[in-house]
């Protein structure tokens, strides 16, 4: 054969590989890893670092997408199960994928809250006890209502 030609099997791995959708990396917040508490589930055991491109071997393990392509350029084996793996076997964990997400959405929704300026946040406290109905805890809130003849 040609030199460089690939074998029909090598032309059909690299046919699956590219017919698998990749989204896009997640993008993460840096502070993300620096101010919370991260799952295990959600680091990479290979970097150790927040998953961006969550990506599951047919071990079941699941790798930073860039470290495990980077690490099967030299290994050739899952690196925590040491069994041979091919890129191709490699496909997006979705569902990881999500709830790294939506934990992210919920630590970036946190902390918008922690630092909203001190009166912004004493008037949505006040809002939020006259809702409840409890005038020992809105006395401020309570008189307004009251005036209206």
């Amino acid at each position: 054969g040609a030199a460089g030609a690939q074998t029909p099997r090598q032309s059909a791995a690299a046919a699956a590989l590219a017919a698998i959708h990749w989204p896009p990396p997640l993008d993460l917040p840096t502070w993300l890893e620096e101010e919370c508490q991260v799952p295990d589930a959600f680091r990479c055991p290979i970097t150790l670092s927040v998953m961006r491109e969550p990506t599951q071997a047919s071990s079941g393990v699941t790798y930073e997408r860039s470290a495990i392509f980077q690490w099967l350029h030299i290994h050739r084996v899952d690196p925590v199960t040491h069994v041979p793996l091919k890129r191709h076997r490699l496909t997006p964990n979705l569902n990881l994928r999500h709830m790294i997400e939506e934990w992210a959405a919920a630590r970036a929704s946190e902390r918008s809250a922690q630092q909203q300026p001190p009166q912004q946040a004493q008037q949505q406290a006040g809002e939020k006890g006259s809702e409840g109905g409890d005038s020992s805890s809105s006395d401020n809130a309570t008189p307004r209502a009251q005036e209206a003849p």
